[in-house]
């Protein structure tokens, strides 16, 4: 609550106090809603005359819906032409249409179509733009995977491309404003081999000045996009989530170990950076599952190992079969699964002291370059070690 008033605040100063009608919208995800929900209600008392409305993969869902809310409007799916829509209706005092606030999912917006907020000037203003620190790219839009506990899940099954010479410019407009470190947001980089070597390619003749971090699949990493990737200042995150072939399979992500290893090993021979993604709590995963995916993890040397409890997230198809797999979870943000038929809540307790201990000692600690040459003497597995390292208070 204190956040969010805080928040209102700062919404309330920019606003104008003459009368001019005003909206404000806000984007709900899995780690704003509490904030932006109070906020949004903080503004509603201090500008009672506010149009708030609110989209965002929490609104997609359909939980906020379900929920007593603040918002006049909620906007289901991609917002670029149902805020407009809205806005557009409510300024002419027009009612708005059913279809405006829940659009048909199946008709996607062509990313051709949409004005770059980068070359526009809609983000000039956003502060870590402005101080030259860092932005958020995306590149494209949907994922050609079926993870069962992501949101693009319920989405569409192909990917829409945001056309090269828009990227083109953008790199040019990164490099000019002095941005430091970009964060790209597909979430398959390298889903499509031919474009992403299109687009390091431009990165290394635009934005040598400039720091990339990508999220890939370590399966699809060939030669030819190891030293592509190495040509580049770059690091990149990697999803393993576990190494336990019934929870891959429970939650729709297959993986072939053969072709994970060899990439990693690719990426390992040209000197690049990676970090790595783990998940406990998976459904048929248990304890001793997760200390075997954490020391699978640690013998390909990633640089990080990001672990995270598994978020139950309304919207996914992981939600929907929640009751059938037995995975009792939190029902407000973040969604956490509390415990499963195999991973029992003082199970789950244990894996978290497993992952702060991890997180402490290797990734804070940058423990990657001599870690397992230190455990080597002691005869000991990396999970037996953390184990014992978050048992010191």
């Amino acid at each position: 609550a204190e956040q969010g008033a805080l928040i209102a605040e700062s919404l309330a100063s920019l606003l104008p106090n003459d009368g001019t009608p005003a909206a404000v919208g806000f984007s709900l995800y899995v780690w704003s809603r509490p904030a932006l929900e109070a906020a949004a209600r903080a503004l509603s008392s201090l500008r009672p005359d506010i149009l708030l409305f609110a989209g965002g993969p929490e609104v997609t869902s359909g939980i906020v819906a379900s929920l007593k809310h603040p918002f006049r409007y909620l906007l289901s799916g991609e917002g670029e032409s149902s805020a407009v829509a809205l806005l557009t209706a409510w300024r002419k005092s027009e009612s708005v249409s059913e279809s405006v606030l829940a659009p048909n999912r199946c008709v996607a917006t062509d990313p051709a179509k949409l004005s770059s907020p980068w070359l526009d000037g809609t983000l000039d203003s956003v502060p870590i733009v402005r101080d030259g620190r860092g932005a958020l790219w995306e590149l494209s839009r949907g994922c050609p995977f079926s993870c069962s506990y992501c949101y693009e899940s319920r989405g569409e099954k192909t990917v829409r491309e945001i056309p090269l010479p828009r990227l083109e410019k953008e790199l040019e407009y990164f490099s000019q404003k002095g941005i430091e470190r970009i964060f790209v947001l597909d979430p398959t980089y390298n889903a499509s081999k031919k474009r992403a070597l299109s687009l390091l390619a431009l990165i290394e003749q635009k934005a040598l000045d400039i720091h990339f971090n990508f999220e890939i699949r370590a399966e699809l990493v060939d030669q030819d996009l190891a030293q592509a990737f190495s040509r580049i200042p770059c690091s990149l995150q990697i999803g393993l989530q576990t190494v336990n072939e019934t929870s891959l399979s429970l939650v729709n992500r297959p993986v072939d170990f053969k072709k994970f290893a060899a990439g990693v090993t690719r990426l390992n021979t040209a000197g690049i950076v990676f970090g790595m993604d783990l998940m406990y709590g998976l459904p048929g995963d248990n304890l001793k599952g997760f200390k075997r995916s954490l020391d699978y993890a640690i013998a390909r040397y990633p640089n990080n190992l990001e672990i995270f409890r598994l978020a139950v997230l309304p919207g996914t198809e992981l939600h929907d079969r929640a009751e059938s797999l037995g995975l009792v979870h939190d029902k407000r943000p973040p969604y956490l699964v509390t415990s499963t038929p195999t991973f029992p809540a003082h199970d789950l307790e244990r894996a978290g002291r497993l992952a702060r201990a991890v997180d402490y000692f290797y990734t804070q600690g940058r423990a990657v370059s001599w870690f397992l040459a230190a455990l080597h003497p002691l005869d000991s597995r990396p999970s037996r070690f953390f184990a014992a390292f978050s048992g010191f208070p």
